[in-house]
């Protein structure tokens, strides 16, 4: 640093600055249960406007739509209902997570989309759900009628239908303050951690509530005609296309037989949809239907339970694998580490990587500076990640630590990055 003088000259001036990286505790070790309440409440809140859940908020748009002439009674229990599937997704979620994770499974947040089998069964859902919009056939009632008999506007129960399916398809999503507040709540009794998972589906419903309790926006929506009908089939195209995500997460995680097996199984379940809609078979033809829909998904999962993953593509000469015991040897050997904690169904880091992690500005600040990349592929379960998610107070992923080869201790970045986050984080070590 160069200062001037009061005679006039100047001087060169040295001063060392030490970053110190805290220890690998948890960071949600450090919140309150309040804290972490209005954390996961806030994260809830922001989810709503996460890429994987608008195409179900279009349709419970669309129901809101239908129910414009409605009084506000009804209107009102239809809001009631949604927040009600939200909730009691959320509450059996964590009662799932928490006792696998009590009988010693290594789970965190997103640990259904782990499993290929729950990937595709949730493929078959959305489309399903799509077909449904587009008007390839109708039904009453039901989980599968979360399409059009939910847009409709056809009964509380379909409503719940639509909250229990915006939590479905929230799950792949993390937002701001999720983190800590979840890594908090699977460290807590299962009564505290399942008031965690509450406050973050009653941020997650609470727009929609509002919007159910003073519809005074309604005034505002043209009055009912074809236009509707076309709006519903417009809403069918995100549910193809996040069935498609889907796909694309399923090829990271099955050996190429079983995804092929898999794609066979949305010609057949297609098929099925197709067969009723034009048929509307009852009683005993709707149970054979029912079965051979049945039996053939049974054998088309078959080979997703069983397979192995594919290998590992990450490896390249900008990023390696992640280890612990390969962090201890880079960071010995004098070389910054970054590592990304990421999974193929994580919508949020797939983001990161796109608009701060794959840029060439990133590249060559990591190149310049020497630092490592080192990626730990959460896409399928893998106890070590777990692990280390759970070192961090993290219950699922993105996790970004930036290592230190002066200390050997990360710093922990936001969940939300950008290139000039990283580059200062670089430049300060």
């Amino acid at each position: 640093m160069v200062e001037s003088l009061d005679n006039g000259s100047t001087v060169r001036r040295g001063y060392a600055v030490q970053l110190m990286a805290g220890p690998p505790v948890a960071e949600s070790g450090t919140l309150g249960w309040i804290t972490a309440l209005g954390f996961a409440f806030l994260g809830g809140l922001i989810l709503n406007i996460m890429p994987c859940v608008l195409p179900v908020l279009g349709i419970k748009v669309l129901g809101f739509v239908r129910e414009a002439g409605a009084n506000r009674g009804r209107l009102a229990l239809h809001g009631l209902m949604y927040a009600a599937g939200i909730l009691v997704s959320f509450a059996l979620l964590a009662a799932v997570l928490l006792m696998l994770r009590a009988s010693g499974a290594a789970l965190g947040w997103g640990f259904q989309l782990q499993s290929p089998v729950l990937v595709t069964l949730l493929a078959y859902l959305l489309l399903l759900t799509g077909l449904n919009l587009s008007g390839v056939f109708t039904v009453g009632s039901g989980l599968m009628g979360a399409g059009q008999s939910l847009a409709d506007g056809s009964g509380g129960l379909n409503t719940f239908a639509t909250g229990v399916l915006a939590a479905v398809v929230a799950s792949p999503c993390t937002a701001p303050f999720m983190g800590a507040a979840l890594g908090f709540a699977i460290t807590r009794p299962a009564g505290e951690a399942l008031a965690v998972f509450l406050a973050l589906g009653t941020g997650f419903a609470l727009p929609v509530v509002l919007l159910s309790l003073w519809p005074v926006w309604i005034r505002f929506i043209p009055k009912p005609g074809r236009w509707m009908k076309r709006f519903q089939q417009v809403l069918a195209f995100p549910m193809y296309a996040t069935t498609a995500w889907l796909l694309w997460v399923l090829s990271q995680q099955t050996s190429a037989y079983a995804y092929g097996a898999a794609l066979a199984g949305l010609i057949v379940v297609a098929l099925a949809a197709w067969v009723y809609g034009q048929w509307h078979p009852r009683g005993r033809r709707l149970a054979l239907l029912g079965a051979g829909l049945t039996a053939a998904l049974v054998l088309i999962l078959s080979p997703l339970a069983t397979s192995d993953p594919p290998e590992n593509s990450r490896a390249s000469q900008d990023q390696q694998p992640w280890s612990d015991q390969q962090v201890q040897q880079l960071t010995a050997a004098g070389r910054p580490v970054f590592v990304n904690f990421t999974a193929a169904w994580c919508i949020t880091c797939k983001v990161n990587e796109q608009a701060a992690l794959a840029t060439e500005h990133t590249r060559q600040l990591f190149a310049s500076r020497s630092v490592a990349y080192l990626v730990a592929d959460w896409t399928r379960r893998d106890p070590a990640i777990t692990r280390q998610l759970e070192r961090y107070g993290r219950s699922g992923v993105p996790l970004y630590l930036l290592y230190s080869p002066a200390t050997g201790q990360p710093v922990i970045l936001p969940q939300l990055l950008t290139g000039d986050i990283i580059a200062e984080a670089i430049h300060a070590l």
